[in-house]
C-alpha cells in the first residue's frame, strides 16, 4: 500500500514501510493506521507505536477525547476521514429511500424489520463507491440489529448527505447520532420515520446538527489533534529528545 506524504508526515496503512526505511529519516514524522482493529498490532499499538513510527491513528472517532484514556501517540482519526465537500462531486437525487447496511438490512429479510411505504429501503452493499451512490439516493440511513459494528457506515452515510438513524449500542462509535435519532427498536424506527416525513422543517434543523457533529468529531477534532501531535513530535525530534 503506498503510504501518504504530506509536509513531513507520512501515513501508512498496516505499517507498509519497513524499520529500516523509517530509521533513515529520522527528521520525518511517520504514523499509521491498523485497517483490522481486531488484529493483535492494533492492541499493542494502544500501548506504544510499533517498529520504529511516531504516532498511531485509531480509528476512534469518540465523542469525548479524553475518555477513556488516549495515550500520547494516538490520534483519534477515524477510518472516513472525510468532510461532506468529499461527496460534492456526487449529485443527490434523494426519494424517502432508508439506506440499510448488510447487517440492519438482514432484518427486513428477517421480517424483524418494516419500514413506511414512503421509505423504501436501499441495501447499501458493493464497492466503496458504489455505496456513494447507493447513499446518494437515499434522505437516511439507519444502523440496527444484534450485531456490534464500528460505525464507520455512520460516518460515511452522513458526509454522503443522509440523515443517519439508529441505536447507539449496535455501534462502537456512534459519532454522528445526536439524542433525538436515536431508535432502540424497529418500531420505533418506523415511527420516527413518519414524524420526520411530518416534519421537514424539523428535519432540516437536526439535518443541520447531525451535519456539523459529525463535521467536528470525524474530521475537524482528528485534524487538530494530527497537526498538534505532528508538532510536538517534529520540535522535540529538532532538539534531540526523540
Amino acid at each position: 500500500v503506498s503510504p501518504v506524504t504530506i509536509a513531513g508526515l507520512v501515513v501508512s496503512l498496516d505499517i507498509s514501510i519497513p524499520t529500516r526505511i523509517v530509521r533513515r529519516h529520522p527528521q520525518v514524522v511517520w504514523a499509521y493506521m491498523i485497517t483490522e482493529s481486531g488484529m493483535p498490532s492494533y492492541r499493542a499499538s494502544r500501548q506504544k507505536p510499533l517498529h520504529g513510527y511516531d504516532l498511531f491513528l485509531n480509528q476512534r472517532p469518540r465523542r469525548f477525547a479524553v475518555r477513556p484514556w488516549r495515550a500520547p501517540h494516538e490520534v483519534d482519526l477515524p477510518w472516513a476521514f472525510q468532510t461532506r465537500a468529499c461527496c460534492d462531486w456526487n449529485p443527490r437525487a434523494e426519494t424517502g429511500a432508508v439506506g440499510l447496511d448488510a447487517h440492519t438490512w438482514m432484518l427486513v429479510e428477517a421480517n424483524q424489520l418494516a419500514l413506511p411505504p414512503e421509505n423504501p429501503a436501499v441495501h447499501i452493499h458493493g464497492s466503496p463507491l458504489e455505496f456513494v451512490g447507493q447513499y446518494a439516493q437515499c434522505r437516511y440511513f439507519l444502523r440496527m440489529g444484534p450485531r456490534k459494528t464500528w460505525g464507520t457506515s455512520l460516518i460515511e452515510a452522513s458526509c454522503a448527505g443522509c440523515l443517519v438513524l439508529g441505536d447507539a449500542r449496535s455501534v462502537v462509535h456512534s459519532t454522528p447520532l445526536i439524542p433525538r435519532l436515536w431508535v432502540e427498536t424497529p418500531a420505533e424506527a418506523r415511527d420516527l420515520l413518519v414524524w420526520l416525513e411530518d416534519h421537514p422543517a424539523e428535519r432540516a434543523v437536526l439535518w443541520r446538527r447531525q451535519q456539523a457533529k459529525n463535521q467536528e468529531l470525524a474530521f475537524a477534532r482528528p485534524l487538530r489533534q494530527l497537526v498538534a501531535s505532528v508538532e510536538r513530535i517534529r520540535n522535540a525530534k529538532a532538539r534531540g529528545r526523540i
